[in-house]
């Protein structure tokens, strides 16, 4: 008799329970149906269980349950929720490691909750449209499909970006509700222009991308609106909830480790594909701006350091000391200090970068630097 016997993947099947019942292991289940590391299965798959004859008697009742082996994505050093048992369906084959060029930023333009119920009607629809990642409200980081398996979540790809598809990357999506804004009836509708001006002003949004938009024509404005219409409304993303720019930042830096990827492998949706204006380009600004902080302050420090007045003056040196060890201390696990300044994040920043354009611009002026320093958000 064979050792060996296949079963068909029925619901609520995983891989640990699979084992357990079968008298053998998750590992040894991975490796003869080249799984890899996944411990995605989905529904009506075929796999060949080691170990088995035909109907292998279940593993004693006092035998330990085979460990459920971490789903690849879910990095031990940052906390991750793997629900790939629930979600894995949605993957549509293999992604090998060396295939990997680049990381895409999405919004879901909804709920968490919201999302994850779309994932699940998806997976019983034999759906493969969903994302690796799903970062919640609150900035927890929900792993859905491995990284080690494609999904798709891309969509079709611009002119220039056609080897960024479903084959070649991973997808974060973030919790996120665009803003709703009037359409204007045309170019020259002036009144509806620049209600649509005032509210992105007051929008939670990127510095950057606030300033790229404001600064579009009327024409361009118009167009902006018109190709991003939903009856009477267009839509604009504004800025990643405070609680998320930590877990992002933590899981973007940790994939681009991961893949050998750089920065600049960090992709907004609507720069790859067709999709709603800031849904990703919030979150790249916010990235690129956070990964060059410490080398934003350790530039302080070298200016802090230059002149003879600088060097005396004690409200410098402890300012640069200051975010010197506030540097340091984000590589850390939270607490008060990361919650502070991921919600001051735009602000701190921005000072940050006026100082060091003053104090590189020559001889600083005493009272300016006065000022400056009194006015710092700690």
């Amino acid at each position: 008799m064979s050792n060996e016997a296949s079963i068909t993947v029925v619901a609520g099947d995983t891989l640990s329970k699979l084992a357990q019942k079968h008298g053998t292991t998750v590992a040894a289940i991975q490796q003869l149906n080249g799984l890899g590391s996944s411990t995605n299965i989905r529904v009506g798959q075929k796999l060949t269980i080691p170990g088995a004859a035909g109907g292998a008697a279940p593993a004693s009742s006092t035998a330990p349950a085979a460990p459920a082996s971490k789903a690849a994505g879910a990095f031990g050093e940052i906390p991750v929720d793997d629900r790939t048992g629930l979600y894995g369906g949605l993957s549509f084959g293999p992604l090998e490691k060396s295939e990997v060029n680049s990381i895409i930023l999405h919004r879901t333009g909804g709920s968490a909750a919201a999302a994850l119920r779309a994932y699940a009607d998806r997976v019983k629809n034999n759906s493969t449209i969903g994302a690796h990642y799903l970062l919640d409200e609150k900035g927890v980081v929900i792993l859905t499909v491995a990284i080690d398996r494609k999904v798709s979540h891309v969509g079709r790809t611009r002119d220039g970006f056609e080897k960024s598809g479903n084959a070649n990357t991973i997808g974060i999506e973030h919790a996120g509700v665009p803003f709703p804004m009037p359409v204007p009836a045309n170019a020259k509708d002036t009144a509806t222009l620049e209600k649509n001006r005032a509210s992105i002003a007051r929008m939670d949004i990127a510095p950057l991308f606030r300033r790229r938009i404001l600064d579009l024509s009327d024409r361009d404005l118009f167009a902006l609106a018109r190709d991003n219409r939903d009856g009477e409304r267009w839509f604009l993303y504004g800025d990643l909830d405070a609680p998320q720019r930590r877990t992002t930042f933590l899981l973007a830096k940790k994939l681009l480790d991961h893949f050998g990827l750089g920065e600049a492998d960090l992709l907004a949706h609507e720069t790859v594909s067709f999709k709603t204006v800031g849904e990703g380009e919030n979150i790249k600004e916010y990235l690129t701006a956070r990964m060059s902080y410490p080398q934003r302050v350790a530039r302080l420090g070298t200016l802090a350091q230059g002149a003879p007045e600088l060097r005396a003056n004690a409200d410098l040196q402890k300012l640069a000391g200051g975010e010197k060890a506030t540097a340091d201390a984000l590589s850390g696990a939270g607490g008060a200090l990361e919650t502070a300044y991921y919600d001051q994040f735009w602000k701190r920043g921005a000072q940050l970068d006026d100082l060091i354009a003053f104090l590189g611009a020559g001889p600083a002026d005493p009272v300016k630097l006065a000022k400056k320093i009194a006015a710092w958000v700690q």
